[in-house]
């Protein structure tokens, strides 16, 4: 977001700067309306990784459009210039065409911008070097569009359509720009401001002929509408030649020949277009406000275009700024991380998977994109970790192949462009080794990016795999830290299952849910159902002599198995164990005769389960070994046999 000065009074700037005199006297504050950089982009560079798609003619000399600075750098969307006057990174521009003859060169900028917010879009341009032709479009397309190429050429700049004439190996009906909304050519030869060569030509009845006829308007701004293929691209506009002129031919450099383009499409019900220059001495309307083509899209995509003919210019492009109106809705980068289910090697380490989501929430492009996880500060205790080699994968983003989470905590190489409303994702793999530190690890991950003015973002990852977890639009409010549990969960609940008098036995086969107990509804038990009842009868109450039979199911569902489990359950005062009675049933083994029975007294083994180690009434210990943590033998029960004295 952009913010202006002018709108504090001269008393406050007095006090920004503190003692010194200030000489002016009070002003009234001007208003500023603030704008919203939704794409820029100065060309100066060696390199871009906007998503430019480019081409250029095979007449003449190749490799156009390019870009001017130097040295060349891989990996970007705009080639390098590969001869010609070069420059110094940072000090570079578009180039779209040199000053050969039958030149032409384009790029279109493949990524959809919002236009509800309205637009003005600047940019400088050169024409220069040369003997006066012939000029260059700047072009919105309908969004819904997915043009590959340009217009026609000539005097239809690389937006109208064409008849071909002139070049007997191209064909003669040469199609305008695919999706195209408005064309703008700034035109130094003049053809673009008439209907010759076919231009706005078709069944398209709304057009209105040019009223130049075949004449040409040198130095010139015109406006064209819609169409599509050989239909449309009908004159609106033309700003009459302009004294200050379209290029500089006589110019070597640039530098003498820069010219500023703004360009101001107001959204709402009645849309309007206006296009301003400046050329040297502020801007000036060279084409007042008039009615937007019909049919105004919700989202437009851009480009520029330029040609030459038997005349040349060079034509380049630097410092584009394409900002909203009115305010758009702050840029949002959001972040969740989710962790998989910890894999148990069975040699103490444990293979830990990582998914992490970044989602561009926002209705412009989000650059830089970075996502930083130290996790050195996560596993604090533990023996070690590594990041299993070669999986730091993402099918969208360029991971960075030195990630370790420890010297290097970028995951990302920093690079990666994420467009409006993109969700990607980048996974991996860490191999821990816990030793004594059992129990829950918490993980935070870090993703930033920069908005088109260049502002920072930043967002704290949240458990899961939805950045904006509580679904209210701000995802950076949403931080809560991914949990990796290695704790062991051993789940017991007991039951009776059975009683018996006068050697009639009566079962409880049905599940009975303990309202103070969560461990009777855990997920796990959907394999073995902890059934009975939870206490017996109170309008029948049990007798001397009657039988009750206890079952005590386990569940093991932590991430990692039981070692040595055991089970003890003292045998209830009053009551006598009935010898024999113990069995235990591992996953959906039938039960089998298990466990042992200390009588009252006796000395129970050392590291025993007991929780009274007095054995006052006898215990049942029901050795279990090793259960899994994972299905099918992660559940069981132990089961005995009591009689009431």
């Amino acid at each position: 977001m952009q913010s202006s000065r002018l709108g504090l009074s001269t008393r406050r700037l007095c006090e920004l700067v503190g003692g010194l005199t200030c000489l002016l006297l009070a002003t009234r504050p001007t208003s500023v309306s603030a704008q919203t950089v939704l794409f820029q982009e100065t060309f100066k560079e060696s390199a871009t990784i906007s998503p430019f798609i480019s081409g250029g003619s095979g007449l003449g000399v190749g490799g156009l459009p390019c870009l001017t600075a130097t040295p060349p750098v891989s990996g970007s969307t705009i080639p390098n210039c590969s001869s010609g006057n070069l420059d110094p990174n940072g000090s570079g521009a578009l180039r779209l065409t040199t000053n050969d003859p039958n030149q032409r060169g384009f790029v279109i900028y493949n990524q959809p911008i919002p236009s509800q917010f309205g637009l003005s879009i600047s940019f400088d341009f050169f024409a220069y070097n040369g003997t006066g032709a012939d000029g260059l479009t700047f072009f919105l397309i309908n969004a819904n569009a997915n043009p590959t190429r340009a217009g026609s050429f000539g005097g239809s700049l690389g937006y109208a359509q064409r008849i071909n004439t002139i070049v007997p190996t191209e064909p003669v009906n040469q199609p305008g720009l695919l999706g195209g909304y408005v064309g703008i050519g700034f035109d130094e030869f003049g053809n673009f401001a008439n209907d010759t060569e076919g231009r706005g030509s078709g069944s398209d009845p709304t057009c209105t002929p040019s009223p130049f006829g075949s004449r040409l308007i040198p130095d010139s701004v015109t406006v064209r509408g819609a169409g599509s293929g050989q239909t449309g691209y009908c004159y609106i506009s033309n700003s009459g030649t302009l004294a200050a002129g379209i290029d500089n031919s006589t110019a070597t450099t640039r530098t003498v020949a820069r010219r500023t383009a703004r360009i101001t499409l107001t959204p709402g019900a009645a849309p309007t277009i206006r296009v301003e220059v400046d050329f040297g001495s502020g801007f000036q309307t060279v084409v007042a406000a008039l009615p937007a083509p019909s049919g105004f899209p919700d989202a437009f995509k851009f480009g520029f275009a330029a040609s030459t003919g038997n005349q040349n210019n060079v034509h380049e492009v630097q410092n584009l700024v394409v900002q909203s109106l009115i305010p758009a809705p702050q840029p949002r980068l959001g972040i969740a991380k989710q962790v998989g289910v910890p894999v148990d090697n069975n040699d103490g380490t444990f293979t830990i998977p990582y998914l992490v989501t970044v989602q561009n929430s926002s209705v412009v492009d989000l650059t830089a994109v970075q996502v930083a996880d130290d996790l050195s500060s996560t596993f604090t205790g533990a023996v070690a970790f590594t990041i299993v080699p070669g999986s730091v994968t993402s099918p969208r983003l360029q991971v960075n192949p030195n990630f370790n989470g420890r010297s290097d905590v970028n995951l990302l190489a920093g690079t990666d462009r994420l467009g409006a409303g993109e969700t990607a994702t980048v996974s991996f793999n860490v191999l821990l080794t816990p030793g004594g530190k059992q129990g829950t690890y918490f993980n935070t991950a870090i993703g930033t990016a920069r908005d088109p003015g260049g502002n920072p973002l930043r967002d704290t990852s949240t458990s899961g795999v939805t950045p904006d977890a509580n679904g209210n639009g701000i995802p950076d409010d949403d931080n809560t830290p991914t949990p990796i549990d290695l704790a062991t969960q051993f789940r017991l609940v007991k039951r009776i299952t059975a009683t018996t008098r006068g050697g009639v036995q009566t079962r409880f086969d049905r599940f009975v849910d303990d309202p103070n107990d969560l461990n009777d509804t855990a997920p796990g038990w959907s394999q073995l159902s902890p059934v009975g009842v939870i206490s017996g009868d109170r309008a029948n109450p049990l007798q001397s002599g009657d039988e009750i039979e206890y079952t005590i199911y386990y569940l093991s569902d932590g991430t990692q198995p039981l070692f040595g489990a055991s089970i003890c359950d003292a045998v209830p005062t009053n009551t006598t164990f009935v010898r024999e009675s113990q069995a235990i049933r591992s996953g959906s083994a039938q039960p089998a005769p298990g466990g042992v029975f200390f009588s009252p007294l006796a000395p129970l083994p050392p590291n025993n389960a007991c929780t009274d180690r007095r054995n006052l009434n006898g215990s049942a210990i029901f050795d279990l070994g090793t259960v899994p943590n994972t299905p099918a033998n992660n559940v069981g029960f132990a089961r005995f046999r009591v009689r009431i004295d």
